[in-house]
């Protein structure tokens, strides 16, 4: 029987010769299966059983957690919520940290994808394939690496079928002094397979625009405005109190933070600094 597998294997290599290694892969159906199924065949399978087959709004972030990123991916599920109560909206989490604010989000289906552990050029196999299976109404990427390179790499197909965003909302700078961003090293059309940047200030766009070329009209800015923030101060005895609230990091400018204080050292102000 070996010698008829050595004569198939020549007239097609491309047929697994049963190696060792290669009847090691082989299990019987039925029989823990599971376990010789290769990482993303397992994702791909479990996301079918846990996502809903109909999907109206599917958003794709790094993890939900404390952040202020975190935060508008909720606010934005929450309007897609309020305008149509009855669409379907399912999360998938596309990192490996653990998610903290999942359970916050009643009627949306959730899928972490990152909990499989896959490398990125089987984790960008998996989402697309997903996406191009379930064709939900709309997508939207907030910060997810993953997510990001699922429509730089599959944008066109997958815009056939659904409305295609993306979120992100600064240019960063790493450490050894790098400005990155989400958006940096795409392909030259990526811009033409999405619907739209969201995003919450005009700076980002601009400096893209400037930088790089790309179009300032594919940024569509948000701004998240609460009526009853500014207020009557309780009492003119009392001081003015400031919350600052950010991790410390140098993202969170604490370089901008220290001498706005100290300018206002002497004035009726206090800072609460969290």
């Amino acid at each position: 029987r070996q010698n008829e597998w050595a004569a198939v294997h020549e007239l097609q290599p491309a047929l697994p010769y049963p190696s060792v290694d290669t009847l090691r892969g082989y299990g019987e159906w039925g029989t823990g299966w599971a376990h010789s199924f290769v990482p993303e065949q397992r994702a791909y399978w479990s996301a079918i059983a846990e996502l809903p087959p109909q999907i109206d709004a599917l958003f794709i972030a790094p993890w939900l957690r404390t952040g202020g990123a975190d935060l508008l991916t909720m606010q934005y599920i929450a309007s897609v919520q309020r305008s149509r109560p009855d669409a379907k909206i399912a999360i998938i989490t596309t990192e490996a940290e653990p998610s903290t604010r999942l359970g916050e989000l009643d009627g949306v289906s959730v899928f972490e994808l990152g909990a499989f552990n896959l490398l990125p050029q089987f984790g960008v196999r998996v989402l697309g394939t997903l996406i191009a299976q379930l064709r939900p109404g709309t997508v939207h990427v907030v910060n997810s690496t993953l997510g990001y390179d699922v429509l730089d790499r599959y944008g066109y197909p997958l815009r056939a079928h659904s409305n295609l965003f993306v979120s992100t909302y600064v240019v960063d700078q790493l450490p050894d002094g790098t400005h990155w961003t989400f958006l940096h090293h795409r392909s030259p059309d990526f811009y033409n397979k999405i619907s739209a940047v969201l995003t919450d200030n005009v700076k980002i766009g601009a400096r893209l625009a400037s930088a790089e070329g790309a179009p300032l009209e594919a940024f569509v800015v948000h701004r998240a405005v609460a009526d009853d923030v500014f207020r009557e101060r309780t009492s003119p005895k009392r001081p003015l109190r400031v919350v600052w609230a950010g991790r410390f990091d140098r993202q969170k400018r604490l370089d901008r933070l220290v001498p706005i204080a100290r300018m206002l050292q002497d004035a009726d102000v206090e800072f609460d600094v969290y």
